[in-house]
């Protein structure tokens, strides 16, 4: 059965029997080990997502022992033990299985105090809320788009009647003026300078006649909406936009922390009144704009920069873990 875990918000699964019979943990990896007792529990990784509410490619990466992936040592203690809880085994033997086989320093030295874990573990969930909340939001904007059609088809409706009401008025005026006409006056003397003139004009092509004015195309109604809500209190913003690759940004301003997966295309604005620091991993080519100007970001001098009114400058990692807590 399930039972949930009302702390943390994480779904702790028990099954019949010891889920790791039969399985020994010295013959594979810790990934290795991990998947084999998620298959013989016949659970499959969208099932664990939903339940722990992790991400599915965390949990990939995981089975894969590419904890690398996983942004930082707090997370990977938090995400490794979450999923061992979920099996059904002990999370402490599972971490310090992980810590053995990594051959870090990520001892007790380096485990974060209570009060910070519980408060990443809320900003994950939150964070894990609004991507559920997405499909609702996007079902609203199909809604509002039918709804905008369907006015628009009934003004079209009324703007073709009121043209046949129209000519039928010009119909009956132009009878009613013609019964009112006064006799032909008498045909006009054609002289010979008119007569050449209106050869001439016979001559003349006629002006061909003028192509319609293209009509501007409309703009759409609603652009792709981007999967990051940007933030507008603060009077320094900073917006980062992915132009190639992937990279996973964390972000540490008014005392929060924030970090995501950004992919090409991907962008969010931060605003603060304090000065706001950023942490730039892996490979991807991003851009940083202050105040709506370009910053001039060289990922080859750091990836740790602070933005303030004064511009962007470079922080040293140490000083990074000092502020955020979050630790490579």
């Amino acid at each position: 059965m399930d039972i949930h875990n009302s702390s943390h918000g994480l779904s702790e699964r028990h099954t019949e029997g010891d889920p790791a019979e039969g399985i020994s943990i010295d013959q594979d990896t810790l990934g290795q080990y991990l998947r084999k007792i998620r298959i013989s529990s016949r659970i499959e990784v969208h099932k664990m997502a939903a339940d722990t509410r992790l991400s599915a490619e965390y949990i990939a990466a995981i089975e894969k022992d590419e904890f690398n992936k996983i942004p930082g040592q707090t997370y990977q203690k938090i995400f490794i033990k979450s999923v061992a809880k979920y099996l059904g085994l002990n999370p402490d033997d599972i971490y310090s299985r992980f810590v053995r086989q990594q051959g870090s320093t990520a001892g007790p030295e380096c485990e974060p105090e209570e009060k910070p874990v519980k408060k990443e573990t809320r900003e994950i969930e939150k964070a894990e809320i609004a991507q559920h909340q997405k499909p609702m939001r996007h079902l609203a904007i199909i809604i509002s788009l039918l709804l905008l059609v369907f006015l628009l088809l009934i003004l079209a409706q009324k703007e073709k009647q009121m043209p046949a009401a129209e000519s039928l008025t010009d119909s009956l005026a132009a009878d009613t003026a013609s019964l009112s006409e006064p006799e032909p006056s008498a045909a006009p003397v054609i002289t010979p300078e008119s007569g050449a003139q209106a050869e001439n004009n016979a001559l003349e092509p006629a002006p061909e006649p003028e192509e319609p004015l293209a009509q501007e195309p409309k703009d759409e109604v609603l652009a792709q909406q981007n999967r990051f809500r940007n933030e507008k209190q603060g009077s320094i913003k900073v917006t980062i936009a992915c132009t190639d690759d992937s990279s996973y940004i964390n972000a540490w301003r008014n005392k929060t922390i924030w970090f995501n997966i950004f992919r090409k295309g991907d962008r969010k604005t931060f605003a603060s009144d304090n000065p706001l620091y950023f942490w730039i991993r892996h490979s991807g080519k991003v851009t940083l704009s202050t105040n709506n100007t370009l910053a001039s970001f060289d990922p080859a001098k750091g990836r740790y920069v602070k933005i303030d009114a004064n511009g962007l400058a470079y922080i040293t990692q140490a000083e990074w873990e000092e502020l955020s807590g979050v630790k490579q």
